[in-house]
Formats: structure tokens, C-alpha cells, sequence
């Protein structure tokens, strides 16, 4: 299967700052086994007043990778914005700070890159691979597109410990959940476990019968 043709179901969501640029990493549950998407070279962007302008440049002028970029939006207060795009995220970061201590605000430079990604592209948790360069199980530099039908049959396994601050051991529970219509099984009664995994439970001592 050619990564054009590649449906998945988002599990897990990160990024990093490389030399390059900001990387963001997905791991997908597809039809024939778990997929890594990984996106190199990124930008990061932010937003800020338009009159802000000569203060953002000031600060801009001691920072490599930050550029400011006209752009037809507007805040929620019906003021234009330039956009703040910066080869690393963290740099977002830094420059927010300093302007803040200028009351001026950076709108959201804490949004985080690969949840921008997905909010740019109406991505929930379904996505169509397009493009990009297949290495076994990693896929480089493709495209996401939403796939909203898009549902997997996934397996889950969850292992929950609880202990006292006296090192004593409380429940110790393991729970395998096979797809959606399975039952799961936990070694004491899953009134506590329900918020992990919502179906059906049996208890893995006592095998009792689902109600």
C-alpha cells in the first residue's frame, strides 16, 4: 500500500525543534498496522497588532529565523494583524515574554505546532495520507487531510497502579480492550475504571457473567 492511499486514526501528537526547523510527529492506527507521520521543517507562526509594528522589529533585530508577514486577518477586536513566523517554536516563546513586558501581546504563540497543523486543516482524529516519502513504517513529509469517516478497529491495553504516599500498594489492574465491542477485564471491581475504557467489564478473578 502506497501512502496515497493511506487512512488513518491519530493516537498521539508531538513536536521538536530541529536545525531546520520545528518537526511534528503523529502516530497513526491504520488498516495495516501503526504508522509514524513525521513533518519536517516547519514554521511556526504567531499574531500580532499591526500597530505593534516598530516594536516587534526592534526585537526581531537581534533574532535570526523571525520574520514578520502581512496577512488580510483580523483579531477578535477587528484589528489587522502581521503574522510572526519563526523557524523554531521556541522562539515564539521567547519573543512573547519580551513583549509582554511591553503589554504587548503575542496571540497564539502558545498554540502548539502540530495541534495548529490539525486546527488549519479541520483534522480531528481521521486523516488521508497523501504524497510523501515511505520508509518502513515512517512516512516523511506527506500531507493530511481530513477523513472524519475514517474509524479503526483498535486494540488498547491499560495498565493502572495506584499507591499510598507510605509505599504501600493499592489496586493494581491491567485491562485489554480487543475493539469496541469487546469487554475488558480488571483485577477488582471496575466502578474506577470506566473512565478509561467506557464498555463492558468482567472481573478477571471472579469471571463474572456481563450484566
Amino acid at each position: 500500500m502506497t501512502s496515497t492511499e493511506l487512512q488513518g486514526f491519530i493516537l498521539t501528537r508531538h513536536w521538536r525543534d530541529a536545525p531546520a526547523g520545528t518537526e511534528i510527529e503523529y502516530w497513526l492506527a491504520t488498516d495495516a498496522g501503526p504508522r509514524k507521520v513525521v513533518l519536517t521543517s516547519r514554521s511556526s507562526v504567531a499574531f500580532v497588532a499591526a500597530r505593534h509594528r516598530a516594536a516587534v522589529e526592534a526585537h526581531l533585530a537581534a533574532m535570526t529565523g523571525v520574520r514578520l508577514r502581512e496577512l488580510a486577518l483580523r483579531s477578535f477586536q477587528q484589528d489587522a494583524v502581521l503574522g510572526v513566523y519563526a523557524t523554531h517554536f521556541r522562539q515564539l516563546g521567547r519573543l512573547a515574554r519580551a513583549l509582554q513586558a511591553e503589554g504587548i501581546p503575542l496571540l497564539e504563540a502558545d498554540v502548539r505546532p502540530h495541534d495548529r497543523y490539525l486546527m488549519e486543516r479541520f483534522i480531528t482524529a481521521g486523516v488521508r495520507v497523501e504524497g510523501g516519502r515511505a520508509e518502513g513504517t515512517t512516512i516523511a513529509d506527506c500531507k493530511l487531510k481530513p477523513a472524519p469517516e475514517f474509524r479503526p478497529v483498535l486494540k488498547v491495553v491499560s495498565l493502572d497502579i495506584e499507591t499510598s504516599q507510605h509505599e504501600g500498594l493499592y489496586p493494581l489492574r491491567w485491562t485489554a480492550c480487543r475493539s469496541v465491542s469487546s469487554s475488558c477485564w480488571a483485577s477488582r471491581p471496575p466502578s474506577r475504571m470506566s473512565a478509561v475504557c467506557p464498555w463492558t467489564f468482567r472481573s478477571s478473578t471472579a469471571r463474572r457473567a456481563r450484566p
